[in-house]
């Protein structure tokens, strides 16, 4: 098996968010370093990315991006999806608009040709699995963010809706993060 390089386009955030770099430089520097495969976040870097509720990205955004695939050699894998519960500030999203949120980013990410989500650990479990079916009939598999300070132990150790989920519909996984893999530290070893 040959090991190949990516990176989260979320490395180039600040020379994004400093207008050093726009997407197109992002996966240009990405392709210059040997990573061709990349996790992407569309809230962040891709100009008019829509509120729930609002019109997907026009079909020549996407047509745009596939040239940029070609042209740099380069592969979505992941999208990064973030569940914004706090839009209003009168009151959080309700459990339907979630879904369509959830929903919103699953097609997102079957029209940029990635295969996976990042699920932001705070989504609902509820919602998670509102989407499955979803997600499913879109080919794109849910991966469960496991981040601090949520412990693995607490997400995965233990029979939560998630691991239902994984069971029922076998395209939700986990995505820890690898410090989060550690062994918890012993009281005589501190």
């Amino acid at each position: 098996m040959t090991i190949k390089r990516g990176v989260s386009l979320y490395s180039y955030q600040d020379e994004y968010v400093r207008g050093i770099l726009d997407l197109e430089g992002c996966i240009a520097a990405a392709a210059a370093q040997g990573a061709f495969w990349h996790r992407n976040l569309a809230e962040q870097m891709m100009p008019g990315y829509p509120f729930p509720g609002a019109p997907d990205l026009p079909n020549s955004f996407y047509e745009q991006w596939h040239d940029l695939m070609s042209q740099y050699g380069t592969t979505p894998t992941v999208h990064d999806m973030f569940l914004d519960t706090k839009r209003y500030t009168s009151r959080p999203l309700n459990h339907d608009e979630m879904v369509e949120s959830l929903q919103r980013d699953i097609r997102h990410t079957a029209k940029l040709g990635a295969q996976g989500i990042r699920v932001i650990v705070n989504t609902p479990p509820e919602v998670v699995e509102a989407a499955a079916p979803y997600a499913r009939d879109h080919g794109v598999w849910m991966g469960i963010e496991i981040h601090s300070p949520f412990l693995i132990r607490r997400r995965v150790d233990s029979p939560t809706p998630r691991r239902r989920q994984s069971r029922r519909y076998g395209h939700c996984r986990m995505c820890p993060r690898p410090r989060h893999l550690r062994p918890p530290t012993s009281p005589r070893s501190r």
